[in-house]
């Protein structure tokens, strides 16, 4: 499988806290990861190294085999990634049109064809006919969902979702994973996902990684993590015990 993410020897500390010390991990083109750990390993951490929000003290990030080189080539990486932030992080005083028009905007796109797409977009994520809603005004479930369409709008190679199903019930958390799974296999996308729930790294990854201490203790399909005998990853997938 074709490597699409390739993080080698990652170090990086805030001070004296150390939050990697040589993770290596590998995503592949076309797959869901989810990254798994509890709060504070540094799962967020990670998912800014990848889109070179934060730089690692030691150690390469490769993007379909070209590495951050800290200058205008990064540009080029940057644009391959859509985010699915915590909250959201919609814009309180836009409403939803303009919050998914945002990026299109910034690219040049004309207003025609920015009126047309708008409607398809809001349609994947099963939302039709609330433009003119504002964000302010939407429960958190649907502002990630409309913060999924301004993600896809600029159609990534690479999905990031940050705690996805933070915040909102598990009703809602049920359709959140089919909708992921939905972008992966429309939009042909690989999708990483930092996650604390089992549930949904259970019923969509194609592999799970585990971070803990700085590094990946494990990873594997959800069968193989399952199964690990690992009694760190054990303590966490089951929830007996803190890790």
């Amino acid at each position: 499988m074709d490597e699409k993410i390739t993080i080698i020897n990652l170090h990086k500390s805030f001070g004296q806290q150390v939050v990697f010390s040589g993770l290596h991990l590998s995503v592949y083109a076309g797959e869901i990861l989810c990254i798994i750990g509890k709060s504070g390993s540094g799962k967020s951490v990670l998912l800014k190294h990848c889109i070179g929000i934060l730089k690692p003290d030691s150690g390469s990030i490769l993007v379909d085999g070209q590495k951050f080189s800290n200058d205008d080539s990064d540009a080029s990486i940057i644009k391959k990634f859509g985010v699915l932030f915590q909250g959201g992080a919609l814009f309180d005083s836009m409403n939803v049109y303009d919050n998914i028009a945002f990026p299109l905007r910034r690219q040049g796109a004309s207003e025609e064809i920015i009126a047309q797409k708008i409607p398809e977009l809001l349609a994947h994520v099963g939302l039709k006919g609330i433009e003119a809603r504002m964000s302010s005004e939407l429960s958190g479930g649907i502002q990630k969902r409309v913060a999924l369409a301004r993600a896809i709008a600029k159609n990534p190679e690479i999905m990031l979702y940050d705690e996805p199903t933070t915040g909102v019930d598990p009703i809602n958390s049920g359709s959140l994973y089919r909708l992921i799974a939905y972008m992966q296999k429309t939009f042909h996308v690989t999708s990483v996902i930092v996650t604390h729930d089992m549930r949904l790294a259970f019923t969509i990854a194609d592999r799970i990684a585990m971070l803990h201490d700085g590094t990946i203790i494990a990873e594997g399909t959800p069968q193989q993590i399952k199964e690990c005998q690992d009694t760190v990853v054990q303590q966490f997938v089951s929830g007996k015990a803190a890790v």
